[in-house]
Formats: C-alpha cells, structure tokens, sequence
C-alpha cells in the first residue's frame, strides 16, 4: 500500500505522482472486480491525499480481497502464540521509537 509513495519520497516525485506499478502488489492480492473497483475510485477522486488513498485501499482490501493471498500462518516449531504475542509487542515498541525519531520520515499504511 505505501509502495507508490516510497518511489515518490526516493525519486524526489511530488506526492501524487503517477508511478508505474504502484498497485502490483495489490493487484495480485485482490480480486479483479476489486481493482477494477478502486482504479474507479481513484478516477472518481483525483488528487486524493496518499493517506486516504491508503485508506481507501484497506477499504477495498476488506471487501475484494483474495484469502488465500492474504492469510498469513505462523507456524515456527517452538514459537507459541504468547511468544509471538511478546515478538509484536516488542516490534510495535521499536516502530513507536522510530516514528519519533529526529529527519526520519515514516510511512504507515
């Protein structure tokens, strides 16, 4: 989802600029009608801001979205679901330190 204004950020590209293959990656975890569905939205809706776009995506996503492309199973031999639990407490911590770093600019779907 944050793909498109990555390439924008590294590229020097003003925000809405139309990058090629922004949606790849969307489009192979959403059902056709989905795509079909948002790339309307988003001719309806020129010049949305990157984070409603986001939004928008996580909107389509919920609806059109391909199960078996999106489920994710963890399954590590020896990792219990309170370890896990512990790894994405741990993880969320780390992200809150970056986002309040000092000339860091961080990008959240």
């Amino acid at each position: 989802m944050i793909w498109g204004e990555i390439v924008r950020a590294l590229a020097g590209l003003p925000s809405g600029a139309k990058i090629n293959g922004a949606f790849d990656l969307l489009s192979r975890i959403m059902s056709p009608e989905g795509m079909q569905r948002f790339r309307g939205f988003l001719r309806d809706h020129p010049g949305i801001p990157e984070v409603q776009k986001r939004k928008a995506m996580l909107a389509f996503l919920d609806k059109y979205a391909l199960e078996d492309e999106v489920d994710e199973e963890v399954d590590i031999a020896g990792w219990s679901d309170d370890y896990i639990d512990l790894l994405t407490d741990m993880y969320d911590a780390d992200v809150e330190r970056i986002v309040n770093m000092p000339n860091v600019t961080f990008i959240a779907p």
